[in-house]
């Protein structure tokens, strides 16, 4: 991220926040046709299939929030949430 300007570096964490968005409104998806799966009395041979499906799915999420995290940190978005002093002018001093 050498020669990005901030306003690409915004966007490349919106691109995988949302990617990120979908990837947790799938695991939701398979979470409950696991979940309806073993309330309609499935096979098992389905049980374990939809349950894999969640597992892989599930790791495949936690991978891409450790990226997520990645990108923001390359960012240089994140900032120091303590509080500070600030000195618009010679008159005026504000903490924030």
């Amino acid at each position: 991220m050498d020669n990005v300007t901030e306003i690409e570096k915004i966007d490349e964490v919106i691109r995988q926040l949302r990617i990120l968005k979908s990837y947790v409104l799938k695991r939701d998806v398979l979470s409950k046709k696991a979940f309806d799966a073993c309330m309609q009395n499935s096979t098992r041979r389905k049980i374990e299939k939809v349950n894999a499906d969640l597992n892989w799915h599930c790791m495949s999420l936690d991978k891409h929030r450790v990226l997520v995290s990645k990108v923001i940190q390359q960012s240089g978005l994140l900032v120091s949430t303590e509080p500070r002093e600030y000195n618009p002018s010679a008159f005026h001093n504000y903490k924030g």
